[in-house]
């Protein structure tokens, strides 16, 4: 009998055959379709756990995990479940402990409001409480013209200001603050006088007298929500009583046909009753969510108490879509399936197995070179008949009756279905048969009905009805946001089929959408049978599954050589930026060879958790002129008003940029767009984000860069054109050379983005990488390209001069570049510099920000411009002097070029190994809002490089759970390595920290423990007992910094030798302070301040040896003196922090004087 059974063990004992005494996994849903759903309206998977005791049972401790793995456990929050009684968890993956505020709407649309309306700014100090609206008028929210939705009409005006007062009982329990506003074109929000939020205004001066609005508009009357904008970070500004808040709201100019402003004010706060909020609010029900999802295919599922030993597992078992699988009766011993879940119920209605009558063919899918006669063959207790087709539709009871064998000569999609009289949902059964010959590419196959690509009015291929005639023909139906269900088959590399799934897609891409093979993107979802497509598509990536991905047509590339923006991704994967992944593929579509489309990975909130460890909801994505994709723009535009309006040049403002903006990043993706001349920039294809809060800077994303490479002849200045103030609107308007125009007037930006760019140019760059990456990626595609060519009528012999011009481009480009270096800064001719080594094989040399791999190095300078270099002995050899243009016996120098310089680096053979190698910062546990995982900083400390390979890092936990170093793991002298309890999560706050290895095997506890740290002979080089209380600073556990080691030279086994520095910590890099050895053992204490750039407050902690008083002042460069604060007489050996409150400081930068009884220490902090 042919049919997909999913029996049941019956009488199943868990424990040796003992039921868990209290708590039990009771029922779990694993491939939830149309069942419950959670708080966000998703069909999130669910665990459902029974207390079969008499007791109340506290589940503080306990946790939950689909690995038997201890270290990845999901842990419960202080809850209880009542006796007898359930308890349901969201195996969502969402990672939620159920405390959630809730949340009340205190201004709503209709609310009466104060305003003005004019077509200019009122004077005044009408941002401030103190101002006297009483002379301005009243009226009901929404205020405008043109909508149909304004309470409030306001013809003729282009400026609006809005006043209200709210009252806020207590701001010590607000813990959340959203303002939703939709408007048209823009606004600016203040809350007491503080600005909030900005959306819609790309240039302004400091106080937004003048402003430059670029449009936007509202969405409400037509239906939809209003954009939020999270603005919890202004809750300190709150009072008690009365507070206020203004909305300076601006159209486009006095022609426009609309104007409007409607706002939302909400609190969010635990100590709210209940939830009291507008619709569009997302409110959370306290529910648990796991930080895991579970497997339809079958996974097991373990449950800890709260000593960590295992009490309940399931067994790994298939459980159907809308099925559950659980214990019958609850608590019970036996398992049963369950058709009709009965989530946080009783279970009901078991079966032992749920049956499906399926087909069998007698070939699988894959590569055939000879003709056979296909088989379908059922064995089935129903009535009904094998159904058919090849034009890969679903077959229903109309398709083709399966008679006899198929005659397949040809590739061919074969979908077959047992359809019964009954009308049972019976498995489709898709398998494609190829008889192309194996091109080295992997394959996708889809199959869907052909109406869903090729219908005339639902075909998401073709024109449709709608089109415009002219380029690129909006309207047509692949403009539509239309997702049509495909069966997707894949074969590997190998060609083995590796894949075979229900999957949607939709056509993706801008302009290239008109061509004839367009880009699609595929979703795995649930509806179609699974979440996630389970394998490693892109080798350069750890990712086992994706959720989504894109088949790319190459874009402005796709009449050309099909690579270009898979190039940049290649180049990209060795500079600091995010990329997507690259991978031709052969495409074919319901049997038909569709040719090569570039699998790449598909920039959205997946990639972001993927590759950073961000979660959806704590992701901040935007695109070009801060348009949002994923959470809101707050951020961003506070980073573009500091940009614009900021005198960069000065160091405070520049600190604070700094703070905000990741500038390597930043650098490395303005040089490659500018290096490979993409022309289609930096106006268009602009993607950026950061985790929303203070854990991460902005950061820039590269993809579509098919218009450089000289595509269409141009090869010209594009640093000129990247910097141009008056461009056009495309491709290079004025707002998208901002950030880039305004950076380069800071001396220190300045001279890093000429470094960088002359490093770039000596080693990325060069002529034979970048013809090497060209040649392997034509090496790949080579031997599908004649078909691919011949499928969309193109030339080879044209395909074979663009890629000719790809490369006479590379050969050309790094001289030209030079040259329009020279030209925009007005600097003289660059110098060559030589470094040679005195023995081959000896070391390496760090010049600026590359180590170069062959020497004799040679590259191009700028006088005008430092030169740093570092030697870097190999293991077994130290380094001794630098001859030759330059003398020096200090492993690093600087220095300028006035002509070529050819320098030696000397090293010489060790007879002694040194292995300086020490614990120099650890984080045991970060906070909430800044979470990089648990990680230790090894630093070298020595003269020599210390090879690290079979190395271990070890903790008081299980013996068994050590680190061990890869092979070839070095520590260069002066250099840090970060080893991460687990990288991905790391690298959400740290994203460009490269230095950086992992996973731990195990986690570092948070109330102190002994950290070991043995070489690869068992030698114990170093060990550090960490504590949390005194000496020990308390404030690294889990209030924002890191245990940072003074110096490296002081004993790490001293608490009073380490302290704590600024939020997050300094891994891969100098710890927040550094002190000298020798002057700490002199002045008998050490003083720090964190955060160093701050908002609204910086502590200052110090540690005295000695008993007596202290002071401590708060002045500015020029030494003008703000504040004074006396303390009392202290005991020795004492800590104290003090807490700075910035209020009443404007932004620049301040220095913290502290003075005690025998030591002084002066600090530099910024408000911003």
């Amino acid at each position: 009998m042919g049919k997909y059974l999913f029996f049941v063990l019956l009488f199943v004992f868990l424990g040796m055959g003992k039921l868990p005494a209290q708590l039990v996994l009771n029922e779990f849903q694993p491939s939830n379709i149309s069942g419950i759903t959670d708080e966000d309206g998703n069909h999130s998977d669910w665990i459902e756990l029974y207390n079969a005791s008499d007791n109340l049972l506290n589940l503080s401790g306990y946790s939950l995990s689909d690995k038997r793995d201890t270290e990845h456990k999901w842990v419960f929050p202080d809850v209880s479940i009542q006796p007898r009684s359930h308890f349901l968890v969201f195996a969502s993956g969402k990672d939620r402990n159920g405390v959630a505020p809730r949340y009340r709407t205190i201004i709503r649309r209709g609310d009466s409001w104060r305003y003005f309306a004019s077509t200019s700014l009122p004077s005044g100090t009408w941002r401030t409480q103190s101002y006297n609206d009483s002379h301005w008028k009243t009226g009901p929210s929404g205020f405008g013209y043109g909508d149909n939705d304004d309470a409030t009409e306001l013809l003729g005006s282009t400026v609006i200001i809005l006043r209200k007062e709210f009252q806020v009982d207590n701001p010590a329990l607000i813990s959340e603050m959203l303002l939703h506003v939709d408007y048209d074109d823009g606004f600016v929000a203040y809350i007491n006088g503080q600005m909030v939020a900005m959306a819609g205004i790309s240039e302004h001066n400091d106080d937004f007298s003048s402003v430059e609005v670029s449009g936007h508009e509202a969405v409400m009357y037509t239906g939809g929500q209003p954009e939020k904008f999270d603005i919890s970070s202004a809750i300190p500004t709150l009072v008690r009583g009365t507070n206020l808040i203004v909305i300076q709201g601006h159209n486009i100019d006095s022609g426009s046909t609309d104007f409007s402003l409607i706002p939302f004010l909400t609190l969010g706060s635990e100590s709210f009753a209940t939830n009291d909020a507008e619709s569009f609010i997302p409110v959370s029900d306290g529910s648990l969510h796991s930080d895991f999802k579970l497997s339809k295919e079958g996974e097991a599922i373990y449950l800890w108490n709260a000593s960590s030993q295992i009490i309940d597992s399931s067994v790994a078992i298939l459980v159907p879509d809308d099925a559950s699988y659980g214990r019958f009766p609850d608590g019970g011993n036996s398992w049963a399936y369950f058709t009709e879940p009965t989530p946080g119920a009783v279970n009901s209605n078991p079966s032992d197995q749920i049956v499906r009558d399926s087909v069998f063919f007698s070939y699988p899918s894959g590569y055939y070179t000879k003709p056979f006669e296909l088989n379908i063959s059922h064995r089935s207790v129903s009535e009904g008949q094998i159904r058919f087709t090849t034009d890969g539709s679903v077959p229903d009871k109309n398709s083709s009756l399966y008679f006899g064998p198929i005659q397949i000569s040809a590739t061919t999609v074969v979908r077959a279905a047992w359809i019964g009289n009954e009308g049972v949902d019976n498995p489709v059964i898709t398998s494609t048969y190829i008889f192309e010959e194996p091109s080295g590419l992997p394959v996708i196959s889809l199959s869907t009905d052909p109406k869903n690509f090729f219908d005339w009015y639902e075909g998401i291929l073709v024109d449709g009805p709608n089109a415009s005639p002219e380029d690129p023909h909006y309207g047509a139906n692949y403009w539509m946001d239309w997702e049509k269900p495909v069966f997707m088959e894949y074969f590997n590399a190998n060609n083995d089929l590796v894949i075979k799934q229900g999957a949607g897609v939709k056509v993706t891409g801008n302009w290239s959408r008109m061509h004839a093979q367009k880009s699609m993107a595929l979703f795995a979802r649930k509806e179609y049978g699974k979440g996630s497509f389970d394998y490693p598509f892109f080798s350069d990536r750890p990712n086992q599954s994706y959720e989504s991905f894109i088949l790319r047509n190459s874009g402005n590339d796709w009449y050309s050589t099909m690579f270009r923006d898979g190039l940049s991704s290649e180049i990209a994967r060795d500079m600091n930026m995010e990329r997507l992944a690259f991978q031709p593929t052969r495409v074919y579509l319901n049997g038909e060879y569709w040719g090569i489309l570039n699998m790449r990975e598909k920039p959205n909130e997946h990639y972001f958790f993927d590759n950073y460890g961000v979660k959806e909801e704590n992701l901040l994505l935007l695109e070009n002129n801060g348009s949002v994709i994923q959470g809101s723009s707050q951020e961003y535009n506070k980073l573009r008003n500091i940009i614009s309006g900021a005198l960069l040049e000065k160091e405070s403002e520049y600190a604070r940029v700094c703070s905000m903006l990741d500038i390597e990043c930043f650098i490395d993706y303005q040089i490659l767009e500018i290096f490979i001349d993409n022309r289609d920039w930096p106006g268009n294809n602009i993607k950026f984000w950061k985790a929303a809060g203070d854990a991460g800077r902005w950061r820039y994303l590269l993809f579509d860069s098919d218009f450089g490479y000289n595509i269409y002849g141009a090869n010209g200045n594009t640093l000129e054109f990247a910097t141009e103030p008056y461009g056009p609107s495309w491709p290079n308007p004025p707002w998208s050379t901002l950030f880039l125009r305004k950076l380069l007037v800071n001396n220190d930006f300045k001279n890093q983005f000429i470094t960088r760019f002359s490093d770039c140019l000596n080693s990325t760059f060069l002529v034979e990488n970048l013809t090497d990456k060209v040649d392997s990626i034509v090496r790949i595609i080579s031997r599908e390209i004649p078909s691919h060519l011949g499928r969309w009528y193109f030339d080879y012999e044209n395909w074979k001069m663009n890629v000719s011009t790809v490369k006479s481009f590379i050969y050309g480009r790094r001289a030209d570049m030079r040259e329009y270096i020279r030209e925009y800064f007005g600097f003289d001719y660059d110098k060559l510099l030589t470094i040679s080594l005195s023995e081959k094989n000896s070391g390496k040399i760090r010049v600026n920000t590359i180590i170069p791999e062959r020497y004799p190095f040679q590259g191009y300078y700028f006088s005008e411009v430092p030169v740093a270099i570092e030697a870097l002995p190999n293991p077994g050899y130290r380094f001794v002097r630098w001859g030759g243009s330059v003398s020096s016996n200090e492993r690093v120098i600087t220095f300028s070029m006035n002509a070529n310089f050819s320098i030696t680096a000397y090293f010489e053979p060790v007879t002694s190994v040194e292995e300086q190698v020490v614990i120099n910062e650890i984080n045991y546990k970060s906070p909430n809002d800044f979470d990089s995982g648990d990680w230790i900083e090894l630093y070298n400390n020595g003269s020599q490089t210390v090879d690290l390979s079979g190395w271990v890092l070890a903790d008081e936990g299980d013996p068994e759970k050590v680190f061990v170093f890869s092979n070839g793991t070095y520590l260069y002298p002066g250099q840090y390595l970060v080893v991460a309890s687990k990288i991905s999560t790391f690298r959400s706050v740290f994203p460009s920290i490269r230095n950086v290895i992992g996973d731990l095997s195990f986690g570092l506890s948070g109330s102190g423990e002994t950290i070991w740290l043995y070489n690869n002979s068992g030698v114990l080089i170093d060990q550090v007992r960490y504590d949390i209380r005194t000496p020990w600073s308390p404030l690294a556990c889990g209030f924002g910094p890191s245990l940072e080691l003074k110096s490296p030279s002081l004993d790490n086994a001293l608490g009073n030798n380490w302290g704590t520095g600024e939020k997050g910590g300094t891994p891969g890099r100098v710890n927040a302070f550094t002190v000298d050895s020798k002057q700490l053992v002199q002045q008998k204490g050490f003083a720090i301040c964190y955060p160093t750039v701050f908002t609204h407050q910086t502590t200052l902690q110090f540690f005295d040896e000695n008993a007596g008083n202290y002071s401590v002042q708060v002045l500015d460069l020029q030494g003008r003196l703000y504040e004074t604060i006396t303390g009392q007489s202290i005991g020795g050996n004492t800590s104290v922090n003090l807490f700075i409150n910035s209020e009443k400081y404007t932004t620049g930068i301040y220095l913290i004087k502290l003075q005690t009884t025998g030591w002084t220490e002066i600090l530099k902090v910024v408000k911003r």
